[in-house]
């Protein structure tokens, strides 16, 4: 469905639906600020949720004139009062409108009651209750498309919404195959769907949760779907999350691959484009990493001063959980020129507050392995040999088993720069032999030619 333009004017609920859909969703409300109708009102608050304002969205459900309503209609209208209330905190209230929307649902079916199970098992998901979210998920995908199903919402996006958080509940165990094979899944049915129906926003939600596997992981395949995708879809406002989180996940698959050049165009870009100033900063310190591993001197230097400036306009003492590894980042950036702020940047990582209690955030293995790296780096720029490898060691250790292969292959790189010991040169060249082209495989065998040339000229004297 194309929006048509919003020019500040009232607009009939199906102009603002196809807003909605198109991730314009502050438009879809401002379209829709007079319209007391049940339709309007269900759409507006829809938007709202999807904005982040509860409130906003109870007092439009509440503001509507609702009368007698059809069935689906009136299932729709307790499901996102539920929605609503647990968004708010209040579960006992919404536990209530879930019991009535499931007695509709139980009459109807189809898009109705697979959104009712998507919206429990999401609080189960939120509540830490895994195993009962993978439960109620397991009931959702027996749920059938209705034929004629007059729902709001397209069973496909629903569907697909399903196999994201399925995906989600993976990645908590630790199963990324599985993680990777539902997000592609969902994001082939939203391909498919028909671009009436298309929820851009579930799209690129989708997208964001696949980006970091596609990094993290190397996944070739998957990156050609991730790159169609992201070069395809309408990017609004609305989405400037994921499209920097697709976005720099492609830059650093690019650069892992061998594709400097690319991959430092690719960077600028998300810096550009960041949403935040922290996202900002992140960007431009992955561009003068790569700019080191290049020896490109002068974008290196460029970076740094740029990266400085930002850092010098985010306050670090608000800052935790997962970007809070933006520490960890420009200490070891510093650590290459000035030893006594790599360790200040390290020191204000340890003072930063723990990361918030929800399972979205990053495994515990994973910020330690990051710390470890970020350690490791700090202590043999001070000196601190054996302190440095040890910590260097057990990062490749953490990386292995989170299955990570090419940051397990860049501390084994760093392991063996700082040991100097043959046998840590050659684990690191058979650990970067994925990634030919890159600067991983080129730094191991640099390692191996330098150990050679070294032994040579023992012999020669």
């Amino acid at each position: 469905m194309r929006a048509v333009p919003y020019l500040g004017r009232e607009l009939p609920s199906r102009d603002a639906t196809a807003l909605f859909l198109s991730a314009r969703s502050a438009e879809a409300v401002a379209a829709l600020r007079r319209d007391r109708s049940a339709e309007a009102a269900l759409l507006r608050a829809r938007c709202l949720l999807r904005l982040g304002d509860p409130d906003s969205a109870l007092a439009s459900l509440r503001w509507a004139d609702i009368g007698t309503l059809p069935m689906h209609v009136e299932g729709e209208r307790h499901v996102l009062l539920a929605a609503a209330l647990s968004y708010g905190g209040q579960r006992d209230a919404s536990r209530e409108h879930y019991a009535s929307a499931e007695r509709i649902a139980n009459k109807s079916g189809g898009a109705l009651r697979l959104e009712l199970e998507l919206n429990l098992a999401v609080d189960a998901w939120n509540s830490r209750d895994t195993q009962h979210a993978q439960d109620i998920l397991k009931s959702a995908f027996e749920i059938v498309r209705v034929p004629g199903d007059s729902y709001s919402r397209s069973f496909a996006t629903l569907r697909a919404q399903a196999l994201e958080l399925s995906g989600l509940l993976a990645g908590a165990r630790e199963d990324y195959v599985l993680q990777a094979a539902l997000l592609v899944e969902a994001s082939r049915l939203m391909a498919e769907t028909s671009s009436f129906e298309r929820d851009i926003s579930v799209q690129a939600s989708i997208l964001c949760n696949l980006a970091p596997l596609v990094w993290d992981h190397h996944l070739v395949d998957e990156s050609e779907i991730l790159w169609h995708a992201a070069t395809t879809i309408p990017w609004t406002a609305e989405l400037a999350t994921a499209r920097y989180v697709v976005h720099r996940s492609l830059a650093w698959h690019a650069a892992l691959k061998g594709h400097n050049i690319d991959a430092l165009a690719r960077f600028r870009e998300c810096a550009d484009f960041a949403p935040t100033i922290s996202w900002r900063l992140a960007s431009t310190l992955d561009r003068a990493y790569l700019a080191a591993q290049m020896r490109e001197k002068i974008i290196l230097r460029e970076e740094m001063l740029r990266a400085g400036t930002f850092a010098a306009c985010i306050s670090w003492d608000d800052v935790a959980g997962d970007e809070a590894e933006l520490l960890l980042d420009l200490a070891e950036a510093n650590a290459r020129t000035d030893v006594t702020i790599a360790r200040g940047w390290l020191d204000a990582y340890d003072r930063a507050a723990a990361p918030k209690g929800n399972v979205l955030s990053r495994h515990e293995q994973w910020r330690d392995a990051r710390r470890r790296d970020a350690l490791g780096t700090v202590l043999a720029a001070e000196g601190c040999t054996t302190l440095a490898l040890a910590s260097l060691r057990a990062a490749v250790v953490a990386w292995d088993e989170l299955s990570v292969s090419w940051r397990s292959a860049r501390s084994a790189l760093a392991l063996a720069v700082v040991s100097k010991n043959p046998l840590d040169a050659a684990a690191a060249k058979q650990r970067s032999l994925s990634f030919h082209g890159s600067w991983l495989i080129y730094g191991a065998r640099a390692i191996t030619r330098n150990r050679s040339r070294s032994k040579g000229g023992l012999r020669g004297e």
